[in-house]
């Protein structure tokens, strides 16, 4: 069977989408792990990849644990040799994610660890357009309390977006402070808390010890795989999909694709000393807590932070309708 041909990419006046590969410089990655239910979790993955690929992909939810990223990107640009002519952009996200194991129906030996966004808020028009035509994310436009420059161990932050949060039809969209993650108790710095190994070794054997606790889902290759499984490093899953112009209720294009993001170097790491609340305010176009299983209010379980230069590669398409 020949290789499809693709057309040539518009390069048209308006265009905002630049070419992969994309690099950020000196970010800080604030992560959480929060409890959740697995089911539910089990089922998005269901609703966002097993049953639109019809059986070609399969992915489990491997843990009952929703990840929670907040990332603060002073520079991240195109690395490609025309569009880093162009210059680059801060940045800055929170996402909601789910760790799935999985693959290809017809090639199960491949299969492997990525992590899904279910919700993903951005402050930057360009990195809405360009996440979710080129990948597929599910991004949101939002506005952030927390400045890029903020101390790196204080993620106190609260997301505001444009949210329904009533229902019917003279319901107005209005700005709504939708998530907040606050301290349990006063921020303070632990000594030794940047680059200490054995602190680091200490949050890494909590996470080991939450994810061993799933090991029949992963299996054997999946734990082993789970067990050096760096933070920075989250190679990441998406249902892409366009609503078509003239039946709404179907996709002009649909597919299940997946894409590296890699670390290049880590400045410093390490652990909250603290544990993080995540507060998530009711709102009916944003049902966060009731899909992923999640308290309105509820204490991490595991939280880190790091600062790092990181690669956004080429990715793949895994089942394409």
């Amino acid at each position: 069977m020949s290789e499809k041909v693709l057309p040539a990419y518009v390069e048209g006046p308006s265009n905002v989408i630049k070419r992969l590969p994309y690099v950020g410089f000196n970010a800080t990655l604030q992560g959480f792990l929060f409890k959740a239910k697995r089911n539910l979790l089990q089922h998005v993955c269901d609703q966002m990849l097993n049953t639109p690929s019809r059986g070609a992909v399969k992915f489990r939810a491997v843990s009952s644990h929703v990840f929670v990223s907040a990332l603060y990107q002073p520079r991240v640009q195109s690395d490609d040799p025309i569009d880093r002519t162009t210059g680059y952009v801060q940045e800055i996200d929170l996402a909601l994610w789910i760790l799935t194991f999985g693959g290809r129906n017809d090639s199960m030996a491949s299969w492997t660890l990525r992590w899904m966004p279910v919700w993903l808020f951005v402050d930057t028009g360009s990195a809405i357009a360009a996440g979710r035509e080129v990948f597929g994310y599910p991004k949101h436009q939002a506005s952030f309390t927390r400045p890029i420059d903020a101390p790196h161990d204080d993620a106190a932050v609260t997301v505001e977006t444009l949210a329904f949060v009533g229902t019917g039809p003279d319901e107005q969209a209005q700005k709504f402070p939708l998530l907040s993650l606050e301290p349990v108790g006063p921020r303070k710095r632990r000594a030794g808390a940047t680059g200490d190994p054995a602190a680091f070794d200490n949050g890494l054997a909590s996470l080991r010890e939450i994810m061993t606790a799933h090991k029949h889902t992963l299996g054997v290759a999946g734990l082993l795989q789970t067990l050096s499984l760096p933070f920075a490093n989250m190679p990441m899953v998406f249902l892409k999909q366009f609503r078509d112009i003239k039946e709404p209720g179907h996709a002009c294009f649909q597919a299940i694709t997946t894409v590296p993001v890699v670390s290049r170097h880590i400045d410093s790491a390490g652990f909250f000393p603290t544990p993080y609340k995540l507060i998530i305010r009711r709102a009916m176009s944003h049902p966060i807590a009731e899909v992923l299983g999640l308290a309105a209010e509820q204490e991490s379980e595991f939280g880190f932070w790091l600062i790092q230069d990181f690669f956004v590669g080429y990715g793949e398409t895994l089942w394409q309708a």
